[in-house]
This record gives structure tokens, sequence and C-alpha cells, in this order.
């Protein structure tokens, strides 16, 4: 029997359901943070799409500034950035499944423990974010390692996108799930129900997830045949492959630095609609946070829709042969910033809470093309140490770090429609400056250092 096919997409499934958990995670803080804290606006609207809330006003009240609040998540951005240097050593030292499980169980751990800690001290509140960064960081190295040993060379696009949809889609779900669940059951309910949802998804990846397709007992002499083909040749994790990692190199290459331009521009993109749209439109538009989190749910299923279409569609151009991998990544990556920084603009100029949130689901919905860019570049350089050169891309988080403090420092005290234009002017800018450089140095094409430093006997 063909259980291949199968069991390649049993792993990349179980792989975007750990990265939807932590994105519902990162995302449901976001808006519980959002309405806990004293907002700077001074009546709430009456916009309302969660009807007859019974414990919206219940419970604990925080004392916590929006500065301090918008604070809490640069420190979890923090600790994703300095998670790089331990990221880019353990997903090559390690097997990368076991990287993943290990970091997902422990970030839901700590999660679990937040409800509490917020109640008591902001000091115990950083620590938390920050030590969940720092395990967080490390899973989406795990994720592109474990994609590139099981995907076929001409359904990278799509099987990365399969992946990584838990990216997009997990925030969507969670501002339904986490809004519904202050609405009507509590503000640490949602905390609690999806952190125990990552202990239980720990439960069944490690019985049933492999490394390589070489391990996995259920492929056939068929099977592993068409692999061994059509696969990328890869190596699992081993203190001697750790040992090869061709750092100077990476370091020095040019397309690396186009793609981590790429990923810090969309670390901006996403931080600001993760962690800073509730705030936005609560300041602005005096939006309530349960209702907040079901606008902003209808992005992040658009964007996945979007992502799809254009990692299928760059895939069939590959396949066919009528781009190049290099022409195709700039393609998709150039015109996708480009419409997000354009309609981020757009958002500044909205007379209503209406034509904003159309520009904003625009800009995050043409976003999707930049996945098939930046995100899918990362295997295509270095098959062998996607994970150490995924990590050391995770540096461009720092485009998180830099829009969460900026925001603390431009609207945290005065969150006035004139400093929120400031802070997406400053984001257009990093998307102009993003599509010319990936343009000029990105590429598609292994490289020659992709299989590591070559012993000296």
């Amino acid at each position: 029997m063909d259980f291949c096919l199968q069991y390649r997409h049993l792993i990349i499934f179980l792989s975007a359901s750990s990265l939807f958990i932590i994105m519902c995670m990162r995302s449901g803080f976001a808006l519980v943070v959002t309405h806990l804290t004293k907002s700077n606006a001074s009546d709430l609207s009456d916009v309302s799409f969660f009807r007859d809330c019974t414990s919206y006003d219940a419970g604990f009240v925080s004392e916590y500034s929006e500065e301090t609040s918008m604070q809490f998540h640069t420190a979890y951005f923090v600790g994703m950035v300095i998670s790089v240097i331990l990221g880019a050593y353990i997903t090559t030292r390690y097997p990368a499944h076991l990287v993943l499980g290990a970091n997902t169980v422990m970030t839901c751990g700590l999660f679990l423990s937040l409800p509490y800690t917020f109640q008591k001290t902001a000091t115990g509140v950083f620590a938390i974010r920050f030590l969940q960064g720092l395990l967080e960081g490390m899973c989406q190295p795990a994720i592109v390692v474990l994609v590139t040993s099981w995907a076929l060379k001409h359904e990278k696009s799509t099987m990365m996108a399969v992946a990584f949809i838990g990216l997009f889609i997990g925030p969507g779900v969670s501002n339904i799930f986490f809004g519904a669940c202050i609405c009507y059951i509590g503000w640490d309910a949602g905390i609690y129900l999806s952190g125990s949802a990552g202990v239980l998804w720990a439960l069944v990846w490690f019985p049933l997830a492999y490394p390589l397709p070489q391990d996995c007992p259920y492929i056939g002499k068929q099977e592993l045949m068409r692999y061994l083909e059509e696969g990328e040749t890869v190596s699992r994790g081993s203190k001697a492959v750790a040992g090869r990692i061709p750092w100077k190199a990476i370091i020095t290459s040019k397309p690396v630095w186009a793609i981590w331009l790429g990923l810090f521009c969309k670390s901006v993109v996403l931080s600001t609609i993760l962690t800073l749209q509730p705030q936005f439109f609560k300041d602005i538009y005096g939006i309530r946070a349960a209702d907040i989190g079901l606008l902003l749910s209808v992005p992040y299923f658009v964007n996945s829709s979007f992502l799809f279409v254009f990692s299928y569609i760059s895939d069939r151009l590959i396949a066919s042969r009528l781009l190049s991998v290099t022409s195709v990544r700039k393609l998709m990556q150039c015109t996708g910033v480009v419409l997000e920084g354009v309609f981020f603009v757009c958002m500044i100029y909205s007379g209503t809470w209406q034509t904003s949130y159309a520009f904003l689901t625009a800009a995050y919905a043409l976003g999707g093309m930049t996945f098939s860019g930046y995100s899918c570049n990362i295997a295509d350089l270095s098959p062998q140490y996607s994970g150490a050169v995924a990590a050391l891309e995770n540096t461009g988080l720092m485009g998180s770090v830099c829009s969460t403090f900026l925001a603390s420092l431009v609207t945290g005290r005065n969150s006035t429609y004139r400093n929120w234009s400031i802070l997406f002017w400053l984001e257009a800018a990093v998307a102009g400056a993003t599509a010319v450089v990936y343009f000029l140095f990105a590429s598609g094409e292994k490289q020659p250092w992709a299989d590591g430093v070559k012993d000296s006997t």
C-alpha cells in the first residue's frame, strides 16, 4: 500500500498545527492585553458583533499602562531574535521533529501560567513573554528543515505554504475564539484552552513524527525511490552536520541578506496586524476588544487563501519552466510587498473604520504573495542547512521589536491619529526599500556553500 504521500502530508499537517497553536497564543495574548489595558480613547463606539456579553466587564482589571502593554510584545520579539543563535545550532545538531515538539510543549506550559502572573507582577509577564519568544523562535527553522526533508522539489512552495498556514490562519481563528471567550466566559479562558491544546498536540506529535522519510516505517520501496529521485538530499541533524555549517559564506551571502530584509519587512507587517491593530482600532475608532477580535479575523482567512493560490501559481511557473526560480521569487516578493505598503498608507486617510478595515484586509491579502518570495527562498539556497539559514534570517524579527517598541514610544502616551499616521508611513517606507533590495540581490539557485564546509583531509 502507498503510505508515502499520506505520511508526508501528516508530518506537514502536524507541523502546521503546531504553528497554528503558537500563533493563536501570540495574537490571543494581544487581544487579552488590549481588553485589560486602559485605553486613551475617551469613549467606546456602539460597534458590537458579540451580542449580550455576559462577562465583558467582569473579573480582573489591569493597572498596566498602554505603553507597558505594548512593551510586553517587544519582550516576546526580543526573545525570538536572541533564539537565532540557539536555533541555528540546535536545528542542525538535533532532529528537527524533536526541536519542534519540545519547544511547542514548553511554550504552551509557560502560556498557561500567564493569567496568574499577569495579576501579580509586570516583571513576571515580561519574563514569560521573553522565554516564549526564545522557544518559539526555534520552531519556524525546525519546520523549514522538516519541509525541506519531506517535500519533493516540484512541490516545495505548496508544501511550505501548508506547513506555515498556521502562521496566517491561527490569528484569524484566535481573534474570534479569544473575543468570544472574553465576552462570554472570561478574559483568561482562551489562555487556558489554547495552552492545553498545545499539550494535547505534543501527545500526538512525539509518537508519529519522523525527521526524514527514510526513517518512516510506512514507506515502501517504490515510494522511497521516488523520494530519493525527486527529493532533496538532506542528512538528519547531528554533531557532524552542525560542525560543517558554512557560517562565513552564509553571513556574507547577498541572497541571504535579501531574504533577511524580506523577513524584516514581514515582521513589521505581522507585528502591526497581530499586536498593534487591536490597539489602533480601539484608540482611533473606539471599538471594544471582543469586537476587534472578530473584525480582525477576516484578513487572516483572506490572506491564507491568497497564499495558497500564489504558492500553487509559483510551483506551476517553476515546473513548466516559464520562469526561473529566481524570477518567480522576485515577482512574488516585490509585487506583494509594494502592495502591502500602498494599502497601509491608504489606511491612514480612511475616514471610517469600515474603509480602514477594507484597506487592511487588502494589504494583508495581497501580502500573501510574499510567502512565495522570501519564505520559500530559504530552502532554495541550501536544503541541508535550511534550518541554519532560517534561524539566521530570524534576526529579521527585529522588525517586530522595532515596530512594537516604536509604537510604544510614538503612540503609547498619546494615541492620536497623527502619531498612528507616522507609524504607518514608516512601515510603507520599509516595504519600498525591501522591494528594491530583494529585486537586486535575491537568488533562487542553490548556493556554492549549500553542502557545508568541506572536511580537510
